[in-house]
């Protein structure tokens, strides 16, 4: 019986090694081994480890990262898109394969369980959340996906014009509010903002970003309260300042709204991108 467990164990754990990127900690001893799955030798070590510790009953946590990781985008196929997110990336010290995967009005809610990390565009496609997509993106979001809305994406539903902004299922999603002071514009208004780019509060992902001078085509919107933000600050006798990034934190990942085109900073997409399924595969 005993032969028979350990070899289960041992077949169940060379699996997963073989399936991709294995990071193991033990919580007895001040040990950390990781496995990468291009590495046979390191492979077959911390497999022998990973399974006598599994057999005797010590407490294992194990982060499995697969070779090919999908950023999902819901809207209108672009190619811009796939060549800032795809290729080659360094996920918790692992170089894996990302790509880009599409979505859609005709996906199921099942079609979206292999999301990292889930983008809503704002084209005609991204617009216009339906209950699935909502309901799927808000789920994603909870159990530990990353979320990012550009300007007016999932601001509004076909099927329901008196539908505006994001209270319908993504109001604890979305780090946004779809209201501004009525002196400045209609909400979900449009800015030509110039000036210099600042922090409200810590963000790596968003750091390059500081300090940069930009010309930018602002959507305008409120902060929730428990946001981090970069805003962009006019200059000169024009001191009006706008956000530019919204983060929250949602679950046990982050949450992102951008107020202007990310491939104008494509970088600055990517980064957040990666940090999201970083936290995504550490969540498991």
């Amino acid at each position: 019986m005993k032969k028979t467990l350990f070899l289960t164990l041992a077949l169940a754990a060379l699996a997963v090694v073989l399936a991709g990127c294995i990071s193991i900690n033990y919580s007895n001893e001040q040990v950390n081994a990781s496995v990468n799955a291009s590495a046979a030798k390191q492979q077959l070590d911390g497999l022998t480890k990973l399974v006598g510790d599994i057999a005797s009953g010590q407490a294992v946590n194990v982060t499995i990262i697969p070779k090919n990781v999908f950023f999902c985008a819901y809207g209108v196929r672009d190619s811009a898109y796939e060549e800032a997110l795809g290729g080659n990336i360094t996920l918790l010290n692992y170089s894996v394969e990302a790509s880009v995967k599409w979505l859609g009005p005709s996906d199921l809610e099942s079609d979206f369980a292999d999301c990292a990390t889930i983008i809503v565009k704002d084209d005609e496609v991204g617009k216009y959340l339906d209950y699935t997509a909502r309901n799927a993106i808000a789920k994603k979001a909870i159990g530990g996906a990353g979320v990012i809305f550009i300007r007016e994406a999932a601001t509004r539903v076909q099927s329901d014009g008196s539908i505006y902004g994001w209270d319908y299922i993504l109001s604890d999603v979305v780090p946004a509010r779809a209201d501004v002071p009525s002196y400045e514009m209609q909400p979900l208004g449009y800015k030509q903002a110039e000036g210099t780019l600042t922090k409200l509060m810590e963000d790596a992902s968003t750091m390059s970003l500081i300090d940069e001078k930009m010309f930018l085509n602002i959507t305008i919107v409120t902060p929730k309260a428990d946001t981090a933000a970069v805003f962009i600050v006019g200059e000169g006798g024009l001191r009006q300042s706008y956000p530019a990034v919204l983060r929250k934190q949602v679950g046990r990942n982050t949450a992102y709204y951008f107020a202007y085109d990310p491939m104008r900073t494509p970088q600055v997409l990517r980064d957040a991108v990666e940090s999201q399924a970083s936290k995504y595969f550490l969540a498991g």
